[in-house]
């Protein structure tokens, strides 16, 4: 049972971070080059990941 839900938890920790790497692209999309959204996209998913999200 721990297992299942330490799963469960990783499952819904990786599909957070790829919400909040997809919302910041979309958002700085709209008012930046799609590069330098795509950019900071990827830094906030290195930060993510690195804060442990």
């Amino acid at each position: 049972m721990f297992f299942v839900r330490k799963r469960l938890y990783e499952a819904v920790a990786a599909v957070v971070t790829f919400s909040i790497t997809i919302g910041v692209f979309l958002l700085l999309s709209r008012h930046v080059p799609v590069w330098t959204a795509a950019v900071t996209a990827l830094l906030v998913f290195g930060a993510s990941l690195w804060s442990g999200l």
